[in-house]
C-alpha cells in the first residue's frame, strides 16, 4: 500500500506520520510507541528509522509490517502478544543489531524465522513459551554475541542448535 502511495505521489510528497500516542524524533531517527495500545505495527513512520520501540502493546503479528523499516538497528517488541515468527518476517532488517522479543507468547522458532538478520548481535527471548530449539532455529545469526533464553519452558536442545553461533559470548538459559 505504501509503495503504491509513493509511486502515485512521488517520493518528495510523502511525509512520515507519527501516531499521537508515539514519540517520534526524525532527527535522531527514533520512534517510541511503548504502551500505546497498538494492535499492529504502524507503517507510516519515517522509513529511515534506526530505533523502533513497540513494547507494552497488543501486537500479535509482524507479518510484512516491518518491510518499511529496512534501516532499523534496534527493535523492541517486548511485552506484546506475539506467538511466533514466520519465515522471513524480519528479512528486511539487514542491519538490525538488537532485537527484544521478551515477554511474549512465542512457542516455536521457525527454521528461517531469523533469516536476513546477519548483523544481529543481541537477541532477547526471555519470558516466552519456547519448549525446544531445533538445529535451524538460530542458524542465520552468525554475528550474535548475546542470547537470553531464560524463563521459557525449554526441555530439549538439539545437538547443533548453537553450532553457527561462533561469536556468542553470553547465553542465559536460567529457569527452564
Amino acid at each position: 500500500l505504501l509503495v503504491l502511495l509513493v509511486a502515485m505521489l512521488g517520493s518528495s510528497a510523502v511525509q512520515a506520520f507519527c501516531p499521537s500516542q508515539c514519540q517520534c524524533n526524525d532527527h535522531a531517527l527514533e520512534a517510541d510507541c511503548a504502551g500505546s495500545r497498538l494492535d499492529v505495527v504502524p507503517i507510516l513512520l519515517n522509513p529511515a528509522l534506526r530505533s523502533l520501540r513497540l513494547a507494552h502493546n497488543r501486537i500479535a503479528t509482524i507479518r510484512q509490517s516491518l518491510d518499511f523499516y529496512a534501516d532499523l538497528e534496534l527493535l523492541d517488541l517486548s511485552h506484546n502478544a506475539l506467538t511466533g515468527l514466520g519465515q522471513r518476517q524480519l528479512g528486511s532488517q539487514k542491519v538490525l543489531r538488537a532485537l527484544n522479543l521478551s515477554h511474549n507468547a512465542i512457542g516455536h522458532l521457525d527454521s528461517h524465522g531469523f533469516q536476513g538478520l546477519g548483523q544481529l548481535q543481541v537477541l532477547d527471548l526471555r519470558h516466552n513459551e519456547l519448549a525446544a530449539l531445533d538445529d535451524g532455529s538460530l542458524a542465520d545469526l552468525q554475528q550474535l554475541v548475546e542470547l537470553d533464553l531464560s524463563e521459557n519452558r525449554i526441555e530439549r536442545l538439539s545437538d547443533q542448535c548453537f553450532a553457527s553461533l561462533g561469536r556468542l559470548r553470553s547465553l542465559n538459559l536460567r529457569a527452564n
